[in-house]
């Protein structure tokens, strides 16, 4: 449980780090893509090394942003 909580901290600190807001992205929703993509990795059926991580922090957290939201998003995860 601390494992996990220390790279949704980290994964915080990335998004506030590139200048995204608590009213861009708030913790709780970070929280809650972070706890979805990890649930979803821990099944099996998606393949390692694809960036299926990447790809899900992006779309989730992103989702509904404008274009810059959505940049400064990718820069975050990419960061993390």
């Amino acid at each position: 449980m601390v494992s996990n909580l220390t790279l949704w901290l980290v994964l915080l600190v990335c998004l506030r780090g590139v200048g995204l807001s608590q009213a861009q992205v708030p913790w709780q929703t970070s929280l809650a893509a972070f706890a979805f993509i990890r649930l979803a990795t821990a099944l099996p059926l998606t393949p390692g090394g694809l960036g299926i991580t990447e790809l899900g922090l992006v779309g989730t957290l992103a989702a509904g942003g404008s274009h810059r939201v959505s940049a400064q998003v990718t820069a975050a995860v990419l960061l993390y």
